[in-house]
């Protein structure tokens, strides 16, 4: 069987299991083969004239989801063509009475468990509380089978590979794994673990068989 059907068997069959797994604490999961799947999951569970807004991610990017919120029939909350500072300090507010509220998730592990790390925790304030609906994009790449093994691939590999894109200057840029720095450019402050979806269907999980962001 050549390389990408091996592949793409095993994404497939490993988000059929985290659907299975993740339907039992409350979540809605959507199964998509590709990025243009996800696309039309979106435009599904999206009625025109919501309020959707998102937060930092190159799964968002990558899928062409920001891109397909930022054209479509939605009112956009969108922070990263604000003209000031005091224009992103007003999204960030606004962005907690927001309809739809998109991100993606550091790791996911099989036992049930998504792990994100943030720095302001801005996103992770929306994913607890807010938005009506968190509307979750991850590709199969960040899925893992324990809690543990999440937790370890969200400090020393998405977390790493994060301060490099965003240029911040930290330990883990030379070093490639975490090493629990204090600086002020971290971007390593909050770590929040979801296990069950309350109420039941608020965040939903789009779960993607390519490789996704970091």
């Amino acid at each position: 069987m050549p390389t990408a059907e091996v592949l793409r068997e095993f994404s497939l069959a490993r988000a059929k299991e985290v659907k299975r797994v993740f339907e039992r604490r409350g979540f809605e999961v959507f199964v998509a083969s590709s990025v243009a799947e996800s696309r039309e999951v979106v435009e599904r569970i999206v009625p025109e004239d919501a309020l959707v807004a998102w937060g930092g991610s190159m799964t968002l990017e990558e899928s062409g989801i920001k891109d397909l919120l930022r054209t479509g029939p939605y009112r956009v909350l969108d922070r990263d063509r604000a003209a000031s500072a005091e224009e992103v300090e007003r999204i960030y507010r606004e962005t907690f009475s927001c309809d739809y509220f998109f991100m993606s998730a550091n790791a996911l592990s099989l036992d049930g468990h998504i792990v994100n790390i943030d720095g302001r925790g801005n996103r992770l304030a929306a994913l607890l509380f807010g938005p009506r609906y968190v509307v979750m994009v991850v590709g199969w790449n960040k899925v893992v089978a324990t809690l543990d093994e999440a937790l370890a691939r969200a400090k020393h590999l998405a977390a790493p590979l994060n301060a490099t894109r965003l240029e911040k200057h930290t330990p883990c840029r030379r070093s490639t794994v975490c090493e629990d720095c204090l600086g002020d450019e971290s971007i390593c402050s909050h770590t929040v673990i979801t296990r069950r979806s309350v109420p039941r269907g608020r965040i939903k999980l789009i779960l993607v068989g390519q490789r996704l962001g970091f």
